[in-house]
């Protein structure tokens, strides 16, 4: 057990590309140290292989049931064929990482879009704040709160129109 804490701390502090697990010499703790990886999320997708020594194939299942990725035999029959499942399990991971940082990246924007927009929705209200003081400043007197002249050509023609529709007097005090 403390191996194996020791072994994830190590595997925490810098995530290796790919992790191998010697079943011959971790036992039981292998397997558990695997589902330990596949926990966390900095590990989670973590390449696992299990190296192993038994032909039986209960081992092979075991070792893929709680989370690696390829089981190897040894003695290996093919060593070629070994390194290739190797290659493969690394270029997988090393397309995960990139996968990975482009969505750290995209989130980042994402982010800073949002900023931005946020900062524009506040200036557009504060804009609309100040055309509606401004609006009432054109239009209303400061001293008597009372419409002035362009408020009066403004809405004349409403006012005209609307006693020509109801054909009812239209009055001009001054």
């Amino acid at each position: 057990a403390e191996r194996k804490s020791e072994v994830l701390r190590q595997v925490l502090e810098t995530v290796p590309d790919l992790r191998g697990i010697d079943l011959s010499t971790a036992g039981e703790g292998g397997y558990e140290l695997c589902q330990s990886l596949r926990r966390l999320p900095r590990t989670s997708d973590l390449p696992v292989v299990f190296v192993g020594v038994r032909a039986e194939a209960i081992e092979m299942v075991k070792a893929l049931r709680c989370g690696g990725n390829e089981y190897i035999q040894q003695p290996a029959a093919d060593e070629e064929e070994c390194w290739l499942r190797i290659k493969r399990h690394l270029k997988t991971a090393k397309l995960v990482k990139t996968l990975q940082a482009d969505k750290a990246s995209l989130h980042q924007q994402i982010w800073s879009y949002n900023h931005i927009l946020r900062q524009q929705e506040q200036r557009q209200e504060s804009l609309t704040e100040e055309n509606q003081v401004l609006q009432r400043m054109a239009f209303i007197d400061g001293l008597t709160q009372v419409g002035n002249r362009r408020r009066f050509n403004q809405q004349l023609p409403q006012l005209w129109q609307q006693a020509y529709e109801q054909e009812q007097p239209i009055s001009l005090l001054l």
